[in-house]
């Protein structure tokens, strides 16, 4: 009965929040994430089992990359190389630079400095595609800009997390891996491009022909799925390999009848990744460190917004 009255709640919250979101414009994101907020462990405890909610949020993002990859042309994204390569890289580098300097300004160790700024350089994949895909804007020029970026900071993760322990002095992985991993990467897409180019069109179309629609939503789950895991076990990101396994499906002559299949669930794990965000959001601690919490979230911003326009302006985008 407990339980049966924390989903009512849930929902009703859920209802009120996102019609008052509606009503002032706000992206469904920031509602989710005030109802994570209110119904996590540090708000009224509604739900505590964060491990399960993390688990679901988790498959979210995965669905939601890659749908957003079914809607995406392999075409384009290749022709975007450029984008890739030296917009990320603009993006990545300017913004370590800069916070590494800002953070030893105020006395903090350089390798420790440099470490936050590893981690500011980066940014959450899901959300900024969420966002784009809400206004409509994936397949628009500042979508594709935004997209090629994003794909360079899942790539740039290898080196950070090689290069981090030993900025921190542990006992970590050393330069020795770096042919290692760069070998798993390079295996890793070779083995996507062989799927892509003759097992998975093959094995769709077997599927195809039996007329099975449960059979084809669990094959291009499945895969879906594989294709996250061999990223991740590679060290990249899985929500990038969800992604990859939407351009694949994507380029294939099922993509609309994939989207078919995908769209009823993703909006709702989706939700259930937002939702998870704002559990993890302890409201006491930050009220606690107010000043310091919105000084370092307006450097940020700040600086990402800074660092993002030069890379725009390099790549010769129009202001």
């Amino acid at each position: 009965m407990e339980i049966l009255l924390a989903v009512v709640i849930l929902v009703c919250l859920a209802i009120a929040l996102l019609y008052i979101g509606q009503q002032f414009k706000l992206p469904s994101i920031v509602s989710f994430l005030l109802i994570g907020i209110l119904v996590g462990p540090f708000g009224l405890a509604l739900i505590t089992d964060q491990a399960s909610i993390e688990t679901i949020g988790q498959i979210g993002i995965i669905l939601l990359l890659f749908t957003i990859g079914l809607e995406f042309s392999f075409e384009k994204l290749l022709r975007s190389w450029r984008i890739v390569i030296i917009g990320g890289l603009v993006q990545v580098c300017t913004t370590i630079v800069a916070i590494t300097l800002i953070t030893s300004y105020f006395e903090l160790p350089f390798n420790e400095a440099l470490v936050f700024g590893f981690i500011v350089s980066l940014s959450s994949t899901a959300i900024v595609m969420k966002i784009l895909q809400e206004r409509g804007e994936v397949d628009t020029l500042q979508g594709r800009t935004l997209l090629g970026i994003l794909i360079f900071q899942d790539l740039a993760i290898i080196p950070m997390i090689l290069v981090t322990p030993l900025l921190v002095g542990s006992s970590g992985p050393d330069l020795q891996n770096l042919p290692f991993q760069i070998g798993k990467v390079a295996g890793l897409l070779l083995v996507i491009i062989i799927m892509a180019k003759w097992i998975i069109p093959t094995f769709l179309f077997r599927v195809v022909r039996l007329r099975d629609r449960e059979l084809f939503f669990i094959t291009i789950a499945g895969i879906c799925v594989l294709i996250a895991w061999l990223t991740s076990e590679a060290g990249l990101s899985v929500t990038l390999g969800a992604f990859l396994a939407g351009l694949i499906i994507g380029e294939s002559d099922y993509n609309i009848d994939a989207l078919s299949h995908i769209i009823p669930f993703r909006d709702v794990f989706a939700a259930i990744f937002f939702l998870s965000i704002g559990m993890l959001l302890n409201l006491q601690m930050v009220l606690s460190n107010l000043y310091w919490v919105v000084f370092i979230v307006l450097v940020i911003i700040c600086f990402k917004i800074l660092t993002g326009a030069f890379a725009a302006a390099v790549l010769g985008m129009p202001a």
